[in-house]
């Protein structure tokens, strides 16, 4: 699969023409020249997170691995036994202030946990994830922009959708596998650590470090292994902006096990939690028919606990029951 580049250093016009061509097919596109963006400082602070020992980043665990902990949605993921999806991970995203209801009533909004400020090098990883989820958080406006250009909109169309976003940056482990590989685990002669899905989000922003694993479903029903291009992130659209738009396209994608350790950081960009995600367009493709049907919220929050409840994603637990 042929996958494009958008170089943010272009003149913008062609540039939000090749954004809207590139959503459409195949859903997936590389960026290259984004301000802010060091994937070695990045990789050096991701691997310097899990290096921790266990107990360390088990003191950020979500609760139901660490029931001393109030967290459900943010910190700590470890390996799950038993499940496909072989990885650990940790989420960071933009606290509120403490001041905003928002940040004590719904759980999408309850405030990141740090690795405590007794180990050695936590301010200085602290900061760093602060200060590379600013630059993401520019980088949703600036593709946003193009993105409106694109679509014959004014440029600050869809600005509203990321007041108070939940947008999350996510660090990701995927070390050797151990023991028994689960059956569910292999696809197509392939072992696999993370299972085909796509995005729930709007967009998301990978960095994958050069390491090979992850694949993209092709129209004709293949797979493909994604090149790696240095010093460019990788893009992809989410099912809210299919939602939102009433078109492009949510590639669907997976991770194989090529028998190596493996780290990778996507940053999810997401609407707010109130962001009314269906007013934009009517669907005209069966995918974001499928999305917008009348049964399911029009607010992004609500919108997205359905999901991951449909999705059963397993390190979501707390929000994967059913009424």
């Amino acid at each position: 699969m042929s996958i494009p580049t958008l170089d943010l250093a272009g003149e913008r016009g062609e540039a939000a023409k090749q954004l809207v061509a590139a959503l459409e097919d195949p859903g997936f596109l590389y960026i290259k020249n984004v301000q802010g963006y060091d994937p070695d400082e990045l990789l050096r602070h991701t691997e310097w997170f899990f290096s921790l020992p266990l107990d360390v980043r088990m003191s950020l665990a979500r609760r139901e691995w660490n029931p001393k902990n109030s967290n459900r949605y943010r910190g700590y993921c470890p390996v799950i036994p038993g499940v496909a999806d072989y990885k650990e991970h940790v989420d960071f995203s933009h606290d509120l202030s403490p001041s905003d209801p928002l940040s004590t009533d719904e759980p999408f909004y309850e405030p990141n946990v740090w690795v405590p400020d007794s180990v050695s090098g936590a301010s200085d990883f602290k900061g760093f994830i602060l200060s590379y989820h600013r630059c993401m958080s520019d980088l949703v406006f600036k593709v946003s922009h193009l993105l409106a250009l694109g679509l014959e909109k004014e440029e600050n169309y869809f600005d509203n959708l990321f007041e108070k976003p939940l947008s999350t940056l996510r660090l990701i482990h995927y070390p050797l596998r151990e023991g028994t590989i689960p059956e569910s685990a292999i696809k197509d002669g392939h072992i696999l650590t993370f299972k085909e899905h796509t995005d729930t989000n709007f967009v998301t922003f990978i960095c994958t470090f050069g390491y090979r694993g992850l694949q993209i479903l092709e129209g004709g029903g293949s797979w493909s292994d994604v090149e790696v291009i240095p010093d460019c992130l990788l893009m992809n659209a989410g099912d809210a902006l299919v939602k939102t738009t009433g078109r492009f396209k949510a590639t669907r994608h997976r991770v194989v096990d090529y028998g190596m350790e493996r780290f990778s950081v996507p940053f999810f960009a997401e609407p707010g939690y109130y962001a009314d995600i269906t007013r934009y367009g009517a669907p005209i493709s069966e995918e974001a028919i499928a999305l917008c049907s009348t049964d399911l919220p029009n607010q992004y929050g609500p919108w997205l606990q359905e999901r991951i409840k449909k999705k059963k994603f397993s390190d979501y637990p707390a929000f994967n029951h059913t009424d």
